[in-house]
């Protein structure tokens, strides 16, 4: 009840909001009993904004109840547009008070000898998972329609059992014999079995079943099967490592094998971001493997695998990984970013000055991160010079890796006063050529944030950045009065 400025709760307020749903969902009951397909449709496709504009847990609980009378009676497209309520209006199913009844409802259609009257209710269940995660009868048919032989139904009942996976630990558990016997069947269509590999990601909890499950994928990339299925296998594998610490070294070792002998570049660019996201558990890694990384040669890769490793890399040292890589000033990972960081591709580039500016961050030896330092500095302005880069910057991928190596730069300038006053005052010189766009505002931020760290740092370039004020004021002005001009024209 809504207080009243005397302290006494609005009885008039209350009432008035309980007629108006009231009426509202009497209003939708007479649609879904009419006799006209048409009129109960439209009744069921109010539903949402009803339980949008009045989110009570007693009317969710009343309309939820009739729309499980209208699935259990109703035809096939009544059940369509019900499934669809159900899925639009996953925060509020939650409300149900009366859960087991609307299940039991529902849940008769499944034994039902039309085929995608069961892929419906199936669909509907999925839907239902996070409310009803460990009912045992809705496992079970779930677990029987993976045995379907049509089509429609077997879709149904995998993303059901996905559903329910993932929030079951022990449904995933059960579950795993029988995806398990449906991926090693040579009579199983491999566009089925990469429908299926997904459901394995949810089965990592127990720590039997999850090498069970490694030993599986592992058999699947030992098979001559499609690249879709492949790739499919190599980002389940990840997922587990990246949930069970036990795995990462040797998953990092498999994607490094595949991207060495794997003559298909999709596969090796998936190996490849595998590997970055298995790059934030950097102290995970060893010599070897980042040594194994660093000897595939220029020649063999393309640009978005050169910036790829270069992020890879950029990943380990930002975690924790810089001490599984040689940092002499000879060593690989070093005539690495020399050989990438004049490239006239902003994403190569990019990705070679942010592994440079973290190695320049994280060096462990001073003399050695001063030089590093250097370096950034030089690499940034050459970049910012660069005509081919700064056109690649104003596209949508270019603006996000400007930000990137832009963050990067700030990173490195929060080390000590006299790093900010560097990288700023190179920064700076180039407010006066840089063009109206993207990057001059992305560069603006960045000097901002340097400002704020060490508020010295700008003293050196403040009568420039005073000019490119001017500057962006002048230009303001000229487009207000070009459109002025032209309005005028155009009366």
């Amino acid at each position: 009840m809504i207080p009243t400025k005397h302290g006494h709760p609005d009885v008039s307020m209350t009432s008035d909001t309980e007629l108006d749903f009231n009426s509202a969902l009497a209003e939708l009951d007479k649609g879904l009993r009419s006799m006209k397909p048409g009129e109960q449709c439209e009744a069921i496709v109010k539903f949402p904004a009803l339980f949008e504009k009045y989110p009570f847990p007693i009317l969710v609980n009343a309309s939820f109840l009739k729309l499980a009378e209208v699935f259990r009676n109703g035809t096939n497209f009544l059940r369509l547009w019900i499934l669809r309520v159900c899925q639009q209006s996953e925060n509020h199913i939650k409300k149900v008070q009366n859960v087991d009844e609307f299940v039991k409802r529902t849940f008769s259609v499944i034994h039902s000898n039309d085929p995608v009257a069961r892929s419906l209710t199936l669909r509907l269940l999925a839907s239902l998972a996070p409310v009803v995660p460990e009912h045992v009868g809705v496992h079970h048919s779930v677990r029987t329609a993976l045995d379907s032989f049509d089509a429609i139904e077997l879709q149904a009942a995998i993303t059901a059992a996905e559903a329910f996976a993932s929030k079951s630990e022990v449904f995933a558990i059960q579950l795993f014999d029988k995806i398990a016997e449906k991926i090693q069947s040579l009579s199983c269509p491999v566009e089925t079995k990469i429908q299926l590999l997904p459901i394995l990601k949810h089965m990592g909890s127990d720590a039997p079943t999850a090498a069970r499950v490694r030993h599986i994928c592992e058999e699947l990339l030992e098979q001559n099967f499609p690249q879709a299925l492949n790739v499919q296998t190599l980002d389940i594998l990840t997922t587990f490592a990246e949930q069970t610490t036990a795995q990462v070294e040797d998953q990092v070792n498999l994607l490094l094998r595949r991207l060495r002998t794997d003559p298909n570049r999709v596969v090796r660019i998936h190996c490849l971001k595998n590997l970055k996201k298995l790059a934030k558990k950097g102290y995970l890694w060893n010599k070897e493997q980042t040594n194994n990384l660093l000897e595939i040669t220029p020649g063999e890769l393309n640009q978005i695998e050169e910036a790829l490793v270069l992020e890879v890399l950029a990943e380990l040292v930002t975690n924790e990984g810089v001490n599984s890589l040689d940092l002499l000033p000879d060593s690989p990972v070093h005539v690495l970013w020399k050989t990438y960081i004049s490239a006239n591709n902003l994403k190569v580039a990019s990705a070679a000055l942010r592994l440079l500016s973290h190695l320049a961050a994280r060096s462990p030896v001073e003399a050695d991160s001063f030089d590093l330092i250097l370096e950034t500095n030089r690499a940034l302005e050459s970049l910012l010079l660069s005509p081919t880069c700064m056109e690649q910057a104003e596209v949508p991928i270019g603006r996000t890796l400007m930000t990137k190596t832009l963050s990067a730069a700030v990173e490195l300038g929060r080390i000590n006063k006299d790093v900010c006053t560097l990288l700023a005052e190179t920064l700076g010189n180039r407010l006066v050529d840089l063009q109206l766009g993207y990057t001059l505002s992305s560069v603006c931020e960045a000097l901002s944030f340097l400002g704020d760290k060490y508020q010295l740092s700008l003293l050196p370039i403040l009568s420039k950045v005073n000019l490119c004020i001017s500057r962006f004021i002048c230009d303001v002005v000229e487009e207000e009065e070009k459109s002025r001009l032209k309005e005028q024209i155009m009366v």
